[in-house]
């Protein structure tokens, strides 16, 4: 195999960026200037766990508007 026909070959690949949630989390009770974690869509917490969060660790989820 020539060089030519190794770069016409070589598989192409794109990188697609996760879309985030409508829900942030204010880590650790940090507040908006801590730490804010957006979770990837479809991946958000349900709501006991997200109580538990703040029962545990102050974590607040607040949906964004």
């Amino acid at each position: 195999m020539n060089q030519a026909q190794m770069k016409k070959d070589k598989p192409v690949t794109f990188i697609e960026q996760p879309k985030e949630s409508d829900w942030e989390c204010e880590m650790f009770g940090g507040g908006p200037n801590g730490i804010v974690w957006n979770p990837i869509q479809d991946h958000v917490p349900n709501f006991f766990w997200r109580w538990m969060q703040y029962i545990c660790f102050g974590n607040k989820w607040k949906k964004k508007k």
